[in-house]
């Protein structure tokens, strides 16, 4: 589109030029004879002869009377009418054949003219036709908003929140882990729990003086020992934690219990643990535990095949 509007500019600007030229060789020399019958060809001569002018005219009107004095030589310059021919028939050319811009697109131009008709959006004429497309599309938002929301209840089921939140819970001079853990034995319905183990990371040098848990369901109260890594359980008030160790409790339970006497015993309870003038109180409530004990024995809940009786 650029190369063709400088191209129109150009070829109109020749064309003008070697008008305007033809146009006024044949005025100048009109005017050139009249003056020269009727005797006013001297004031031309005086304006010739003028000093300030007298330079500049001289080579204009030489250069004048050499190309376009008189009519038979410009009749035998056929190269000027040649130019002026073709300069005149490119710049009508391109005058008269429109533009891309103001041409109507095609068929193959405009998106989606391959499609059908009918397929097409419904005019803002025709409000019915308007509304039931709209209606369609709200339609369409909804189920895909109600499947979203399914999928991402479907994720908080199954996964196990942090009673504490995404990180970590900085009580006094130890920062709690976010989750319990259950230590197993087994799997399926012949699990046993051993221990709840709850784990933190000292930021400073601890004396710890109480550590237990309380039920919830029984009212029972049992203290919580400090796991020593390669060493073994002590009494919290036995231990000395220095700065960045890791601090490990363990509510241990001699005999092991079954997820189904854990939950019943222990489905929901709270842990006291103090320690430099501070107490650590949480809670962990029925609905959070059950979650964790499916989380990490998922084959003891639900249905499960069993073998025939031959018999």
């Amino acid at each position: 589109m650029l190369m063709l509007e400088s191209a129109r500019g150009i070829a109109t600007a020749v064309f003008g030029f070697l008008f305007l030229a033809a146009i006024s060789a044949l005025i100048g020399a009109n005017i050139r004879t009249f003056a020269a019958k009727r005797g006013l060809d001297n004031y031309l001569d005086q304006f010739v002869e003028h000093p300030r002018v007298a330079a500049f005219l001289r080579v204009l009107i030489g250069w004048c009377h050499r190309m376009i004095a008189r009519w038979q030589p410009l009749q035998r310059r056929w190269w000027l009418w040649l130019a002026l021919g073709l300069s005149g028939g490119v710049a009508v050319t391109l005058w008269v054949e429109p533009s891309s811009e103001g041409r109507p697109p095609s068929l193959e131009q405009v998106p989606g003219s391959h499609k059908n008709p009918l397929d097409s959006p419904p005019s803002a004429t025709d409000p019915s036709k308007l509304a039931t497309k709209l209606q369609s599309q709200v339609d369409a938002t909804t189920k895909e908003l109600e499947a979203t929301k399914r999928q991402l209840s479907d994720a908080q089921r199954l996964a196990v929140p942090s009673p504490f939140g995404p990180t970590l819970t900085e009580k006094g001079a130890i920062n709690w882990s976010p989750d319990f853990q259950l230590v197993i034995t087994g799997g399926g319905p012949t699990a046993q729990i051993n221990s709840v183990l709850f784990q933190g990371t000292s930021t400073a040098s601890v004396e710890m003086k109480e550590a237990y848990a309380l039920s919830g369901m029984t009212g029972h109260k049992q203290e919580l020992m400090e796991n020593i890594q390669y060493k073994g359980y002590y009494h919290v008030d036995k231990v000395d934690i220095p700065a960045q160790a890791p601090v490990w409790l363990e509510l241990i339970f001699n005999p092991t219990v079954s997820p189904r006497e854990f939950l019943d015993q222990w489905g929901k309870f709270r842990i006291v643990v103090t320690y430099n003038g501070t107490t650590f109180d949480k809670s962990y409530d029925e609905e959070y535990i059950s979650r964790v004990l499916r989380a990490t024995n998922p084959g003891y809940f639900g249905p499960k095949p069993t073998p025939k009786d031959d018999k």
